[in-house]
């Protein structure tokens, strides 16, 4: 396979970082250095899924700060919000019915009723308790202010309890809390910890749909995981004040599964097998042999010799504003992520709602 090779980021210095930002950061610390580059933001394209996360997590933040106390309250903020969120993304209009999008009813009929419990919650309606330190959207930070975040709920019991609200699932693939989940809520405790001067009994990561999952708070662990992430937070500042980022990536089916930067990164590239579409990963790097426009989509046939599917490739339905002028595009070296099987084919395939395109450099080709 021939890889191509791109420039690496050039990120902004980072003064800090958050229990979810600290867990990308052990996956693998050049997503963070994207992340940190002003030239690589929005760059994770946006889908139905992400559209219920932005919207559930708005509202519940509008709870913490007692503007709801109502399911009518809650539902008119989800329609508000969810309304702005589809305005910032054109592809919506893609999507069809928000009714019809995947666990759509389920995700929303969830975050209204965790909306109305913060809402009406013994923490009042200004998001915060007094000196016992609990309450809803609680900021803390630690460490000089190197670790910061913002706990969801915080309930002081006791039992004294973090809860953590996602979107997604929070088990992994045989059935325990996903790792990431564990070092987050673990962090959370820390700071806590930091803060108030008490250790959480138990932390709970709570889902908009299923059980949520919990976990006795070991100090230790925790700590032990605080220092790793500070550890790791110190080498990704100096790699950056030296600018010395080659050595950051840590390419994997698992980790790159994750990253919405892999379509601009070289050591993906030249990592990418084709087992890894197992993964969700379906990408490819090669030259345009021809593109044909029908107006609102375009259809492209790419001789891959990268990605998790290699030779000659057809690619239906590709947004006509993501590809861009197709003129002399022909020829030209181009990588593709975000790609959906036809009828389990891997010679005829089709774009997707986060199907990204990015065209490389001339010498590329």
């Amino acid at each position: 396979m021939k890889s191509p090779s791109l420039p690496l980021p050039k990120p902004m210095p980072r003064d800090h970082i958050s229990p979810s930002g600290a867990c990308a950061l052990l996956r693998c610390p050049l997503s963070i250095a994207f992340a940190d580059d002003p030239n690589y933001l929005g760059r994770g394209g946006s889908s139905p899924a992400l559209v219920i996360g932005t919207v559930a997590h708005a509202v519940l933040e509008a709870a913490a700060k007692g503007r709801i106390s109502s399911r009518e309250e809650a539902s008119f903020a989800w329609d508000q919000e969810e309304a702005a969120e589809c305005r910032r993304c054109p592809e919506s209009e893609e999507w069809g019915p928000s009714s019809g999008w995947h666990s759509y009813s389920l995700k929303r009929n969830r975050a209204l009723k965790h909306a109305v419990k913060i809402g009406a919650s013994w923490v009042g309606r200004s998001g915060r308790s007094g000196g016992s330190g609990g309450g809803a959207e609680v900021p803390l930070s630690c460490l000089d202010g190197l670790l910061e975040g913002r706990i969801d709920l915080l309930l002081t019991g006791p039992p004294r309890v973090i809860e953590d609200y996602k979107t997604g699932s929070v088990r992994d693939a045989v059935g325990d809390m996903k790792e990431e989940y564990r070092v987050q809520l673990l962090l959370y405790a820390v700071l806590d910890h930091e803060t108030s001067g008490h250790w959480p009994d138990k932390a709970r990561a709570v889902p908009l749909v299923g059980p949520p999952e919990e976990l006795d708070v070991d100090p230790v662990e925790a700590m032990a995981v605080f220092v790793e992430v500070s550890s790791a937070l110190a080498d990704y500042r100096a790699a950056v004040a030296a600018s010395a980022l080659d050595g950051l990536a840590r390419p994997s089916a698992a980790a790159c599964s994750r990253c919405d930067y892999r379509v601009n990164c070289s050591s993906f590239w030249a990592a990418v097998e084709p087992s890894w579409v197992e993964d969700g990963i379906f990408a490819l790097s090669g030259v345009v042999l021809s593109a044909v426009d029908t107006g609102a989509l375009v259809g492209l046939r790419v001789l891959a010799d990268a990605g998790t599917v290699t030779g000659e490739v057809t690619i239906e339905s590709f947004p006509r504003e993501r590809v861009g002028d197709i003129v002399n595009l022909r020829g030209t070296r181009v990588a593709i992520d975000g790609l959906m099987r036809k009828r389990e084919s891997m010679s005829t395939v089709r774009a997707s709602h986060w199907s990204t395109f990015e065209r490389l450099s001339a010498e590329e080709a």
